[in-house]
């Protein structure tokens, strides 16, 4: 009978402790993106503005500006909720034909604030595709763009 009490007293503690370093490791993780992966992104970011400014020509353009907002909406719509419009994306690529056409699209996204469970990420077009995308779809895309003599990737 002793046995089993230090069993079941062993157990518990086992279960006590997976649950609170389960909880101590969600918290950090949150903590972590919350705070510290800001000045990384912010980086990131700030470099992706500097790429667009530095290689952006208006005049290669193949629609009008308005039309990029469109499409970034078009990404973002794709990907939103449960499941991800995977065709709705790669469609809007195909759309694309000089590599000023995907730095608009790129610069109409931005940085969009996407939710997940409750928890704001702000994030580039790329980081949203890659969140909402696997390997193979990624690379679609990226075939996409190479198809069309676009030398960037997401």
């Amino acid at each position: 009978m002793a046995k089993k009490q230090l069993v079941s007293i062993i157990e518990e503690k086992i279960v006590g402790t997976a649950v609170a370093v389960g909880i101590g490791g969600g918290i950090a993780y949150i903590i972590y993106n919350r705070f510290f992966k800001k000045t990384t992104d912010a980086a990131n970011k700030k470099k992706e503005l500097e790429l667009i400014k530095k290689e952006f020509d208006p005049s290669k353009l193949s629609y009008p500006e308005s039309n990029y907002y469109l499409m970034a909406q078009t990404i973002a719509v794709a990907g939103f909720d449960v499941g991800t419009d995977e065709e709705a994306i790669y469609n809007v690529f195909r759309q694309l034909k000089t590599n000023s056409d995907f730095l608009a699209l790129r610069q109409a996204w931005g940085q969009k604030k996407i939710y997940d469970f409750g928890i704001p990420y702000v994030l580039t077009l790329a980081e949203f595709l890659h969140w909402e995308m696997d390997a193979e779809e990624i690379k679609k895309i990226n075939n996409i763009l190479k198809s069309k003599g676009i030398k960037y990737t997401v």
